[in-house]
């Protein structure tokens, strides 16, 4: 069973392009085409030609990021390879919603540009802290945390449960500042301050809710056709009809934590899955990695395994022709 899987923010560079590019692939630059035209934004020309400073701005790289995944996604269609099941990290969410049908990509494009002009405008000081550990203890952050807040009253929380190697705490820079100190202090554990511009999936994010909520509420949501893993339960979620549970899901997702842990452990209950990462750069494939070392991550930017794999698919497609074609036969025969 094929699984695709979408990262988020933080994955975009400005030589993104290039492993796209040598596909040469139509569908992909009809992507780019429809998401400039909606966005209002060049895709192509921000990614080559801005600077990390400018790509890493919250407008730009949620568009950038949602069209280079999408891309990707066509890509792996153009070889035969389509998904049975679909998850997206972060923003990466948005991608996967298109991907199963539950969105177009007008209205997720269009969604993506006002969640993140509603972001860009908080009024917030705040940021994101990796802490990494081949020991992680969870409860043990989670403890730091509410011990942090309880002293300064300021926001602080788990944002983003990556793997079990590593997550990510977000909050005021005050408490990120004081987390970090604590666990550098601590033996086994490493922590860094994240460049971005905002506390991601944390209650900081809540202000834009409102506003968010009011814009979903016009949104059209589709009866979608491939059962979607979502951020803030990590749970597959197979009624896909259900259209008061995605728009809820997608104004909590701004400021709810991204439970991948959770995600990661349902992908593996499914039989031999196949899991490909669906835009550029290993993040996913990092966290596979850590979790569940035995889950080979096929990743769509690395096109020799690409092409292989579109071989093989071509290849049992036509086989499959050919015997259900001399099965006819000897039956009319």
């Amino acid at each position: 069973m094929n699984v695709f899987v979408f990262p988020g923010q933080g994955s975009q560079s400005n030589q993104m392009l290039k492993s796209l590019n040598a596909y040469s692939c139509r569908a992909a630059d009809k992507v780019f085409e429809i998401v400039s035209k909606i966005s209002g934004k060049d895709i192509v020309n921000l990614i080559e030609k801005s600077s990390n400073d400018e790509l890493k701005k919250t407008e730009n790289t949620q568009v950038v990021m949602f069209a280079m995944d999408l891309a990707y996604g066509k890509i792996l269609e153009s070889f035969g390879i389509f998904p049975h099941m679909v998850a997206g990290h972060s923003l990466g969410q948005y991608a996967a919603l298109v991907m199963s049908g539950i969105l177009d990509i007008e209205n997720a494009c269009r969604i993506v540009m006002k969640r993140a002009d509603l972001m860009s405008k908080l009024d917030v000081q705040g940021g994101l802290c990796a802490v990494k550990s081949p020991n992680m203890d969870i409860k043990h952050i989670e403890k730091n945390c509410q011990m942090i807040q309880e002293e300064t009253g300021e926001v602080i929380s788990i944002a983003l449960y990556n793997s079990c190697k590593q997550i990510v705490v977000g909050g005021t820079k005050k408490s990120v500042s004081m987390f970090k100190e604590r666990i550098d202090r601590e033996t086994g554990y490493s922590a860094s301050i994240l460049s971005v511009s905002l506390p991601f999936h944390t209650m900081l994010i809540e202000d834009m809710a409102g506003e968010f909520q009011k814009y979903i509420q016009e949104v059209k949501i589709m009866q979608g056709n491939i059962p979607i893993i979502l951020n803030t339960s990590g749970k597959c979620f197979e009624n896909l009809s259900d259209e008061k549970i995605i728009k809820e899901e997608l104004i909590n997702q701004c400021y709810k934590p991204v439970q991948w842990i959770a995600t990661m452990e349902n992908i593996i209950k499914i039989k031999e899955p196949k899991v490909f990462e669906v835009g550029p750069g290993h993040t996913l494939a990092g966290f596979f990695k850590n979790d569940h070392p035995l889950i080979k991550v096929l990743r769509a930017d690395n096109r020799k395994s690409i092409e292989k794999i579109g071989n093989e698919n071509r290849k049992h497609i036509i086989e499959k022709r050919i015997f259900e074609r001399e099965l006819w036969e000897s039956y009319l025969n």
